[in-house]
């Protein structure tokens, strides 16, 4: 039987979903498989094989909304995950049968004894009744598939009536597998599923059947001694936000405190813009052993793994949240008492010095602090095992 298992990754931006997928084929390599990549960003295929030896990488079927953006550019505001998926093309049957039929043809070609799926809904129902199939993410990447309808976690009205969207799935299904769905949360349905999620991060906790499993994390020495005396910045930016953060971080740093910036990806603008703030600029990704060590105060949009860290490390936290996955964890941070949630406003001229006041204040403020020190033991030990390890252990059941 073939050993070779197929990792996909569909949606969702950043590094994260290299880093999940990237984790779980050292766990399964250790188990004898062979991991094959699949992936949606073709500049993420150097990165996989720098970290992962001699990885085969394909590349995924691409939603229209990735190839041509103004396809998203509908009127209203996205409330839930069914706005955000008939965006990128759900809502039209075409897109839904080229999409299945590619990553069927994809499946075919590769001949895995798995599929191993990361926020890749086309992927899981090219699967169905074809290739075992395991479902990784997080609390918000990996909805449960057995609710009725997804979760609405922001103001208004939705963009698209779910039954609409359940229509053009099974049209563009019937053209493909025959096989078709009743709700429109079965888009993630798998043989396994593994969430890898602090119950107080998932954000469809009250709806999950299955019990969620340590977050995507990585490894760091918790026992380490720690000397605390900066801000730590992890963000990704965007023009609109320039000024506002530049500004922010130069008041932060006139008030004598120490700031460290990492910007994925940073341009050479971007560089200089924060640069003249007199911040620490790392231009290479810091490794959490030195963040747990000196970080005070981490500022970020809200990456799952990094929010996740920070609670384990006992670290406060300010999250700036930009997108719906964020707000949802940004929203769980302020109710833990932990840290703080702050939607920043494009071109609003005071809100820099505004942010910058409030990071100010909440590095100082030692019941923040002792509120985060206070929960991450319970946090941390529920660190173990990795979901990369269970991922592997669900894997030996199909084998």
């Amino acid at each position: 039987m073939s050993r070779k298992v197929l990792l996909a990754w569909e949606l969702g931006g950043g590094r994260g979903h290299i880093r999940i997928l990237g984790w779980a084929a050292d766990s399964l390599r250790e188990r004898g498989y062979e991991p094959v990549f699949a992936v949606r960003e073709r500049d993420v295929i150097d990165t996989i094989q720098a970290s992962v030896k001699n990885a085969a990488c394909l590349q995924a079927p691409i939603w229209p909304a990735f190839r041509d953006y103004s396809i998203a550019d509908t009127p209203g505001t996205q409330a839930s995950f069914a706005d955000i998926i008939g965006d990128l093309g759900l809502r039209m049957p075409d897109a839904v049968a080229s999409m299945v039929r590619e990553w069927q043809a994809l499946v075919e070609s590769v001949g895995p004894a798995a599929v191993v799926a990361d926020f890749a809904p086309a992927c899981l129902l090219a699967c169905r009744g074809r290739v075992p199939s395991i479902a990784i993410g997080d609390g918000f990447t990996l909805p449960p598939p057995t609710m009725e309808t997804f979760t609405q976690f922001e103001n208004g009205l939705p963009k698209y009536d779910e039954r609409d969207l359940v229509g053009s799935v099974n049209e563009g299904l019937r053209n493909t597998s025959g096989a078709t769905i009743e709700r429109l949360p079965e888009i993630f349905a798998a043989d396994r599923h593994c969430t890898g999620s602090f119950v107080e991060l998932d954000p469809y906790a009250p709806h999950r059947r299955i019990t969620t499993v340590a977050p995507w994390a990585p490894d760091w020495d918790r026992a380490v001694a720690t000397r605390r005396t900066e801000v730590f910045a992890y963000i990704g930016v965007q023009p609109p936000l320039m000024a506002t953060l530049t500004e922010a971080f130069r008041y932060v740093v006139a008030d004598g405190i120490s700031v460290r910036l990492h910007i994925p990806s940073m341009d050479s603008a971007t560089d200089a813009a924060f640069s003249g703030t007199g911040a620490i600029i790392e231009r290479e990704p810091v490794p959490f052993d030195a963040i747990h060590r000196r970080t005070s105060l981490a500022v970020s949009f809200g990456s799952f793994g990094f929010v996740s860290c920070g609670l384990a490390a006992g670290i406060p936290q300010i999250v700036l949240p930009g997108g719906m996955a964020m707000g949802c964890t940004a929203k769980a941070v302020q109710g833990l008492g932990t840290g703080r949630s702050i939607r920043l406003t494009p071109g609003n001229p005071l809100e820099g010095r505004l942010l910058g006041q409030v990071i100010i204040e909440a590095f100082r403020d030692d019941e923040l602090t002792r509120s985060a020190i206070a929960r991450a033991p319970d946090f941390a030990k529920r660190l173990k095992p990795s979901p990369a390890e269970i991922v592997a252990d669900l894997l030996d059941e199909f084998v």
